[in-house]
């Protein structure tokens, strides 16, 4: 019996051995390098190499799987000017604030300001870089040279913060001529100071959030409303709903909500910044509900493209909890058993592949398909002591269109 249930299984190990091979094969032959690529120079691809899949994209949502790393930075910047030159994008949507990306996008659009001091803004330290502060100058300096209505506009769609949201609505009410009355004031006074939950408000009642919705709906069904008023107005209204019922769902379907609404008044291709597991078109990791690019994909289907990042080694951030402080660890190899360790052995340092492309190859159609194990790094960083934690297991076809892979990581540069 033993040797029967042997052969098998020697059959089994050779298939997968096999298949294997061919997976490492086809990426060494097919797969965009990527690593010779400078963050300071245009970045050209022939048109070739892209799947109509992503040349006609209209929503690009392009991820990381860590929050921390230079390389990530780079590689998104580049894709995000290649997409802007090229295939005619001039939305970019941040996993930040709407509140702390206003100035920055009066910023790139003219108005005199000291970036440095923006980005010091932000209310998630993760963006708070050298990376960052170079990429929002070229928007700035594209810009200049464009005319009004073919111009870059920068936004934040993360709901969890209603920093300057109030002091916007005002400012965009005053230019619009719209007047408010004594209770809607009342409203926009409260809601002024930055809080992050319930419990932080005093006198806070259910009638609070029903004025503060009727202010909303006052607004949006004003003819006076522009488009300026409008998104600040539905980022506070965002802001609310999580407010209520602070959880990952409502986060990441406001999120997308968001991104529906610039489209939907910008009539813009969107370029969106964000963590992997929000980009991805499947559903959160722990908490297992739905995320922003399920829901893009759903409205948008193939009019969103979903590019994933994964990784190999580095130099990864992590918060010590117990010491309560930010600190570098080092991980020297792939963790084993995952995507990350398979797609280490590659002969290429970085590289993209297309899944649209990818899948014309049976053995890649099957790599693609299998449910396999990645690496999930979230806003805590890494840190080894919980990386059985960090560990989740989806087919790649489900959650992206396309990954980029970069066999080793560093820091991103901290904002001076």
């Amino acid at each position: 019996m033993k040797v029967l249930l042997t052969i098998p299984l020697l059959f089994l190990n050779f298939f997968a051995d096999a298949q294997n091979i061919d997976v490492k094969n086809w990426l060494n032959q097919n797969s965009i390098n990527l690593e010779k690529l400078n963050v300071n120079q245009e970045f050209k691809i022939d048109e070739k190499l892209l799947s109509k899949e992503f040349r006609n994209a209209k929503i690009f949502g392009f991820g990381e799987a860590t929050h921390h790393n230079k390389e990530f930075f780079d590689l998104k910047s580049m894709f995000f000017k290649y997409l802007v030159l090229n295939q005619g994008v001039r939305i970019f949507v941040l996993e930040e604030s709407f509140g702390a990306t206003h100035d920055i996008n009066e910023y790139i659009n003219g108005k005199e300001g000291n970036l440095r001091n923006l980005i010091k803004d932000f209310r998630q330290h993760i963006w708070k870089t050298e990376e960052m502060f170079t990429l929002i100058e070229w928007m700035k300096n594209y810009n200049s040279s464009q005319p009004s209505n073919n111009r870059i506009c920068f936004y934040g769609n993360d709901c969890m913060f209603n920093y300057r949201l109030a002091t916007i609505i005002k400012e965009k009410l005053q230019e619009c001529k719209i007047a408010t009355d004594e209770q809607q004031n009342e409203v926009l006074e409260y809601f002024s100071k930055e809080i992050f939950s319930l419990k932080d408000y005093s006198n806070f009642d259910n009638s609070t959030i029903s004025q503060a919705r009727k202010l909303v709906s006052d607004i949006k069904s004003n003819s006076n409303s522009n488009s300026d008023l409008i998104l600040v107005v539905e980022s506070f209204s965002n802001y609310l709903d999580f407010l209520v019922n602070p959880t990952q769902t409502t986060r990441d379907k406001c999120m997308a909500r968001l991104i529906e609404k610039i489209y939907e008044k910008s009539d813009e291709k969107i370029f969106i910044w964000a963590h992997n597991e929000h980009i991805k078109k499947t559903s959160l990791f722990k908490e297992n509900v739905p995320s922003m690019g399920n829901h893009l994909s759903k409205k948008y289907s193939s009019n969103y493209y979903s590019m994933g990042f994964e990784f190999g080694i580095g130099t990864l951030l992590g918060y010590n909890q117990k010491e309560k402080k930010w600190e570098n660890n080092v991980l020297n190899e792939p963790v084993k058993n995952t995507n990350s360790d398979f797609l280490f052995t590659s002969e290429s340092e970085v590289f993209y592949f297309d899944f649209n492309i990818a899948k014309l190859n049976l053995s890649m159609k099957n790599f693609i398909e299998q449910k396999r194990n990645y690496v999930v790094i979230g806003g805590y960083g890494f840190n080894p002591k919980y990386l059985k934690f960090q560990i989740a297991s989806e087919k790649y076809s489900e959650m992206f269109d396309g990954l980029i892979y970069v066999k080793k990581l560093s820091r991103s540069t901290p904002l001076k």
